[in-house]
């Protein structure tokens, strides 16, 4: 009976764990220092785990109870969460990993408390590390598979874009643009880490693609390094540097050495990078945000000057919102022009560029104007979506929790700017909450304790003629 209750715990705070790591990326250090709920922790794992302990040793007979108990506030919670546990080949490994760890783990402990409680907890320790092994090993596996089936498709041309922010959205306004001239293929959504794309490769690069066009995220010195050694890219877009995921690498240095580790590829033809990289125009390397002039952006549609070669051009492009995305579009069209495309045909095609999903999407519903800005997480993309949004003459509602990863006292310059813009702000996260409110001076201020309350505060708060901004978007988790 204790030993049985002793499991059932074991393999509940395992599932909390394993959520806790998928959440940030498998990383034990960021799921423990950077997890940006640390109480969480202490109600969903500490606590329990000290409970429990404590009627192991008191009142054993009282340990199964506990341990159903547990189990149901886990499911619970898990249930209520928006972002829940994925579960994949890497998850159901690590279960029954856990399952056959915690049996020999709590066996050996027999049934003294003072052993079982520390079984328990290196039962989910030793789990989390022999299955990051595993996956490791796995890892080098479907790297090797993916380098040779690159290595299989000599004609194919890789294009690897990497930024601070946008670049999604210059991964996809570049396959807009080259659609109609090659085969192309673009790696899905956001997957821009090593094993992201190794998995895409694998699973989803046809053999007969022509160009592929790849996106790559970093957390750490080294991350991108590893996916231009995997890649080998012919042509590289570096996007504006800035302080995004600056609690990881410190300095604005760092992130800018870590972005240009692109570079490091034998094959490497041609570069299109903004000014804040640090590069300058040459034969190889085209800075392109200096090529972009008279920039008009309003709710209907973006308008702007490029230079291609020698010559000017004007674009002007329906529904796409935002003034910075006239740098997204000049960068993917100056890489379009390299790749072959002539001024007219990207004239032609950029007509039918759309902002990326939940990038500024435009909706009209209910007699309100809906902007979906849900994956805009940077102060200069969302101060940008801001002064948009003042060009409207109506009421205007911001929801928002504010700038999720970036310097100390963003938030504070961020609501600054929102607060002569916006009448109503309603604030969709405690994480930042604090900080939002000590700048909005005259806004009325909405502050949801849970994101469930959202439906309800937009019922009361917003009317027919507002325009409501979704400005970015914070996880449950966070």
């Amino acid at each position: 009976m204790i030993g049985f209750s002793a499991w059932i715990f074991t393999v509940t705070l395992g599932f909390y764990t394993i959520c806790s790591l998928q959440w940030y990326s498998y990383k034990v250090e960021r799921a423990l220092f950077h997890c940006a709920k640390p109480k969480w922790h202490l109600y969903f794992a500490l606590a329990p785990f000290a409970l429990f302990v404590l009627v192991l040793a008191l009142l054993p007979k009282l340990s199964l109870i506990i341990a159903i108990a547990y189990a149901g506030l886990i499911v619970y919670w898990q249930f209520k969460m928006a972002t829940k546990l994925v579960m994949t080949e890497r998850t159901t490994r690590y279960f029954l990993l856990l399952a056959f760890v915690s049996i020999l783990c709590l066996f050996g402990g027999g049934k003294k408390w003072y052993l079982l409680a520390p079984a328990i907890i290196i039962a989910v320790v030793l789990s989390v590390y022999i299955s990051a092994f595993i996956e490791k090993k796995l890892g080098k596996k479907y790297i090797q598979k993916a380098k040779e089936k690159l290595g299989a498709m000599p004609k194919l041309k890789i294009v690897l874009i990497t930024a601070s922010y946008g670049k999604t959205s210059i991964k996809n306004y570049l396959k807009t643009l080259l659609d109609e001239s090659y085969k192309t293929y673009a790696s899905p959504r956001s997957v821009n880490t090593l094993m992201g794309l190794v998995a895409d490769i694998n699973d989803n690069l046809a053999d007969n693609t022509q160009i592929y066009i790849a996106e790559a995220g970093a957390r750490a010195k080294g991350d991108i390094a590893e996916i231009a050694q995997l890649l080998n890219p012919h042509c590289v877009i570096i996007g504006q540097i800035g302080d995004a995921h600056i609690e990881y690498f410190k300095s604005i240095d760092a992130v800018r050495a870590t972005k240009l580790e692109a570079l490091q590829s034998a094959r490497l033809e041609h570069i299109v990078a903004h000014s804040s990289t640090g590069l300058s125009d040459d034969e190889k390397c085209v800075i392109y945000d200096k090529n972009v002039k008279n920039v008009k952006a309003s709710l209907d549609a973006l308008s702007f000057e490029l230079k291609i070669g020698k010559d000017n051009f004007g674009f002007e492009i329906p529904r796409l919102l935002g003034e910075f995305n006239a740098a997204n579009v000049a960068a993917a069209a100056l890489m379009a022009s390299y790749l072959g495309l002539n001024a007219t045909q990207i004239d032609a095609r950029s007509k039918h560029i759309k902002n990326a999903e939940h990038r500024l999407n435009r909706m009209d519903n209910g007699g309100k104007i809906i902007i979906d800005d849900g994956f805009n997480g940077n102060f200069e993309g969302m101060s940008a979506s801001y002064r948009l949004c003042a060009t409207y003459n109506g009421s205007k509602v911001l929801v928002t929790p504010g700038v999720i990863e970036g310097q100390k006292g963003i938030n504070a310059k961020l609501a600054k700017v929102a607060d002569g813009i916006f009448e109503t702000v309603i604030i969709t996260s405690a994480l930042n909450a604090a900080e939002l409110k000590s700048e909005l001076k005259h806004a009325k201020v909405v502050e949801l304790k849970h994101k469930s309350e959202l439906v309800a505060a937009l019922a009361e708060h917003t009317k027919a003629g507002d325009l409501v901004l979704f400005s970015n978007d914070a996880p449950q988790h966070i």
